[in-house]
């Protein structure tokens, strides 16, 4: 409220000032300044409504980029929850092999990753080398001193992938992960730009404060006529 009364009265200032500097140009009345008068209102007008049609667009794609968020992140939580009920399910104790304490460690590495959010990117980097090491699969890492360094799995630097336990359950979280890495992919390009236009709007809000002084200077231009 107190900003649109500041508004009006930096235009009602502006008309006096505009009044006593164009007063030549209201007695006698001079159509062809006044004509332009009318072009400046209209320049600021069609401006004025390009820059809300500008500013609802961008209301627009924010709203589209909280609601795909929204759902990304309750699809990362429902992969969440699984992998936690696939842990709870796991409960290896001394008698079982090494094979399946490195698969069940498999499952509360992935875990603990997520905890990091969806942004995070190592969890992201696990997946990919899990692909490459347990799955074989072309174009992604794999078995290497740097990756069991930096993921600290397998313990087993021996391990042989064909032993590994628990794979359809394996490629079954992969998946899900693989669907909300490209779901993130989506989101961030969704991701609104939101530059300081600080600058642009105090020219525009000046311009239009003129402009509309102007306006109503010629309004009362006619009605002395």
């Amino acid at each position: 409220m107190t900003e649109i009364l500041l508004d009006l009265v930096a235009v009602i200032i502006t008309f006096f000032i505009l009044k006593l500097v164009f007063r030549s140009k209201i007695s006698p009345y001079h159509a062809k300044f006044w004509s332009v008068v009318e072009t400046i209102w209209l320049v600021s007008s069609f401006t004025g409504v390009s820059l809300g049609l500008y500013e609802v667009h961008k209301v627009r794609a924010q709203s589209a980029f909280l609601e795909t968020e929204e759902k990304v992140m309750a699809e990362f939580e429902d992969v969440k929850v699984n992998l936690y009920e696939e842990v709870e399910l796991m409960q290896p104790d001394n008698t079982v092999g090494e094979n399946v304490k490195e698969s069940v460690q498999w499952f509360h590495k992935v875990a603990t990753m997520l905890e990091d959010g969806y942004k995070d990117n190592k969890w992201r980097k696990f997946i990919d080398y899990t692909r490459g090491f347990v799955f074989n699969e072309k174009g992604v890492s794999h078995l290497t001193d740097a990756n069991v360094l930096a993921f600290d799995w397998p313990k087993n630097e021996h391990l042989n992938p064909a032993d590994i336990v628990y794979k359809p359950e394996m490629r079954r979280t992969i998946d899900k992960l693989l669907g909300l890495e490209a779901d993130t992919t989506k989101l961030d390009k969704l991701k609104p730009v939101n530059k300081p236009e600080f600058f642009a709007r105090y020219i525009f809000v000046l311009f239009f404060t003129v402009a509309l002084a102007l306006k109503l200077l010629k309004t009362y231009a006619e009605y002395m006529k």
